[in-house]
């Protein structure tokens, strides 16, 4: 018999999910299971799979088709569950009858037992054990077996607890030391290579940005963008100050909590999530890091989409040029922090350099003991 497949729960979208989401998740499961990029044995067979998904969904009239054979399938299953359900139902509910009659055959007998013995006022209460609490045996079992070997069964235990911390521990190291092959750095980048990263950031947007699949909006004038350098400065000022102290690490951190934080103008992050795109592109281009998936083109591109062009109704002429001229401010304020970090740095060399000269001067200066002064009497 063959197994139904979802095409839904393939590309990991809902049954009601237009056609540009379908199309957006597609994009990125192809670029993620490619067989050049994906070393899996099933690689061949996954992307077969998306791509009959993607054929499917956007076809209309195959999609309702699909529907169908989709609903019929649930329908079905659910029919199935309700079956088992009936039948789970309906054995419990025998049983309970049976215990019923059980409680009312013991009853009876023990009023007839009653009435024959009632001059001695003495009442026989027999409880048949392997009847009534037949469902209790197996604890009781359980129970005897704890009780007669306590002192094993306790040192096991806190054996096992102290393997279960220990492998916690080390798979938790070893998930800090895995992820943090993956960032830029953990500190501040050198002055040597400030200037050139910044020169490579500004070069790096001009590079082409992909054009969003937006959902285009019918009858409706499309949303004005509104132009904020504020926060164009204090996104790029945000991810530099983080990046210094927790290193990209942090930064992706705070893109992801700008994002759930309903507060937070979304905007912001936008302006967050291309910002250390450009930083993360940057530092592989200048040093060889290898860059954080979290930052890559596709997801950046498509976390934006879903956060603040989509829901704002923009419509995908207007998001792309947006999208170019936002890139490149922001590549021009990254590159104008870096220049005045760079600065700082010369000059803050420059001064200790001053510094170190004049105390050199000053030892040199010293009065010799061997040598009279004149100011002495």
């Amino acid at each position: 018999m063959n197994t139904f497949i979802n095409y839904y729960e393939i590309l990991h979208v809902s049954q009601d999910a237009p056609v540009e989401i379908i199309r957006l998740a597609y994009k990125g499961l192809a670029q993620k299971y490619h067989p050049d990029r994906y070393q899996g044995n099933d690689a061949n067979g996954k992307m077969q799979l998306i791509n009959e998904a993607l054929e499917v969904l956007t076809n209309e009239n195959k999609r309702k088709e699909f529907d169908l054979k989709l609903n019929f399938f649930n329908q079905r299953k659910q029919k199935e569950r309700d079956f088992q359900e009936y039948q789970k139902r309906k054995k419990y509910e025998d049983f309970q009858q049976q215990e019923k009659n059980s409680k009312n055959f013991s009853k009876n007998d023990d009023k007839d037992r009653g009435q024959k013995e009632a001059k001695d006022f003495n009442v026989n209460i027999n409880i048949n054990i392997s009847k009534g609490l037949y469902i209790f045996k197996p604890f009781l079992n359980i129970y005897n077996i704890i009780k007669r070997n306590s002192k094993k069964i306790i040192i096991s235990l806190s054996i096992l607890g102290v393997a279960i911390i220990l492998i916690s521990t080390i798979l938790s190291i070893y998930e800090n030391t895995r992820y943090s092959e993956n960032i830029v750095t953990e500190g501040p980048l050198p002055a040597e290579q400030a200037d050139e990263t910044a020169n490579t950031l500004y070069a790096s947007t001009s590079e082409t940005v992909s054009t969003p699949e937006l959902v285009n909006t019918i009858n409706e004038q499309s949303k004005v963008i509104p132009y904020r350098p504020d926060l164009m400065r204090k996104a790029v000022q945000s991810v530099i100050n983080i990046q210094e102290e927790s290193g990209i690490t942090g930064v992706v951190k705070e893109i992801h909590d700008c994002y759930i934080d309903k507060k937070e103008d979304r905007l912001y992050c936008l302006f967050l999530d291309l910002t250390a795109r450009m930083l993360d592109l940057g530092a592989s281009q200048t040093m060889g890091i290898i860059r954080d998936d979290y930052l890559m083109d596709e997801r950046v591109l498509s976390r934006i989409n879903n956060n603040y062009y989509i829901p704002n109704r923009i419509d995908s002429g207007t998001a792309t040029e947006h999208l170019q001229n936002m890139n490149a401010e922001l590549a021009e304020i990254l590159k104008e922090k870096y220049q005045q970090k760079v600065r700082e740095t010369n000059s803050t060399d420059k001064l200790n350099k001053s510094v170190e000269e004049e105390l050199s001067e000053i030892n040199n200066d010293e009065v010799k003991p061997d040598q009279p002064s004149s100011n002495l009497i």
